[in-house]
């Protein structure tokens, strides 16, 4: 039976960058690292602490931006009911927490673009 690995394949990049900087090195000594270096320096608990650190962060990012949008919609003249909706839509979304678990990185733009968003 072939066994299908949970772990996005970037995450696994993202640890070995994370192991070239816990050494004093570059991140971009992974031949495939092609990320900013700040990202390495995020995934360090990875390397110094335990191996799903950084899907823990990302999944706290996706909790972090659903709390920025419910700073946004409390800022216009959203309903309850409205309110409710769009964090039901980000929080219980299969695309948000599976990428989020699996290691991807994605949320980190996604915080970018609401906190620019909430400068407005």
């Amino acid at each position: 039976l072939l066994q299908v690995k949970y772990t996005d394949i970037d995450y696994v990049v993202f640890t070995d960058a994370a192991r070239f900087v816990a050494q004093g090195q570059s991140p971009f000594l992974r031949s495939t690292y092609r990320y900013s270096p700040l990202l390495a320096y995020l995934m360090l608990p990875n390397v110094l602490l335990h191996p799903a650190c950084g899907k823990v962060l990302f999944s706290a990012g996706d909790i972090l931006a659903a709390l920025m949008i419910r700073s946004m919609l409390r800022a216009t003249s959203a309903s309850p009911m409205q309110l409710s909706c769009a964090l039901a839509l980000w929080l219980f979304n299969p695309f948000t927490f599976t990428i989020s678990t699996r290691g991807s990185c994605d949320v980190l733009a996604v915080l970018l673009l609401l906190g620019l968003l909430l400068l407005l």
